[in-house]
């Protein structure tokens, strides 16, 4: 459209050009945010149950498990010197881990593989794991058996709990199990458990911080 062709039309009106539209608007876009779960420990646990590439066998007790160098290496400083430190066997195949029992050594290797426990887990088994950990220098699960014992003292495991406490150096789950022990209202109770017993007889240095701490909270109490 020309000026001549402007002037005589019915947009222009007043020296003003009148424009006619519509305007539609729109939100804001969002993206969705994704809610998958991570596969990989599904991913690692079907590697571990299938025995795909496992190339070194542990046996335990008579019984045999199979898993991967890499993966225990990966996880535990021990397994690492053991598997690829300076003084390691390459050609090595099978590693024989004493005093250490098969269903203790299934749930070690679940949580490598998967960070955590299957099914329903003891106090036993939790105080079992907690001195393998250790052992092993497995930073991750000793973190989780020492949460796990501590949310577990009682009348019937504190003494048991404690005994694991003082064998893997854990001063801050010792310090609760003392504690808990030492309470006017626990002490009575705990020393008739077996577990308690069995410190008196056989961890004379436990007994001594044990009656240490019954002083001092009398001498608090006082």
């Amino acid at each position: 459209m020309d000026i001549l062709e402007l002037r005589y039309s019915k947009y222009l009106k007043d020296n003003c050009i009148r424009f006619r539209c519509s305007i539609t608007i729109f939100p804001p876009a969002t993206v969705e945010e994704s809610h998958a779960t991570p596969t990989i420990f599904d991913d690692l646990k079907r590697l571990l149950e299938s025995g795909n590439g496992c190339d070194v066998t542990f046996e335990v007790d008579g019984k045999k498990f199979g898993a991967h160098k890499s993966i225990m290496a990966a996880r535990s400083p021990v397994f690492n010197a053991l598997f690829f430190g300076s003084l390691s066997d390459p050609n090595l195949k099978c590693v024989t881990l004493p005093e250490m029992d098969p269903d203790v050594f299934k749930g070690f290797l679940d949580f490598v593989y998967c960070d955590e426990l299957s099914g329903e887990t003891s106090v036993s088994m939790y105080e079992s794991l907690f001195v393998a950990a250790d052992k092993y220098d497995f930073s991750r699960l000793k973190a989780h058996c020492e949460d796990e014992l501590h949310e577990n003292i009682g009348v019937e495991t504190v003494a048991s709990i404690l005994l694991r406490a003082e064998m893997t150096n854990s001063s801050v789950l010792k310090s609760a199990c003392l504690e808990y022990i030492t309470c006017s209202e626990n002490i009575e109770e705990v020393m008739e458990t077996d577990s308690f017993r069995g410190i008196v007889e056989n961890h004379s240095q436990i007994l001594a911080e044990l009656m240490k701490e019954i002083v001092v909270r009398n001498k608090n109490v006082s």
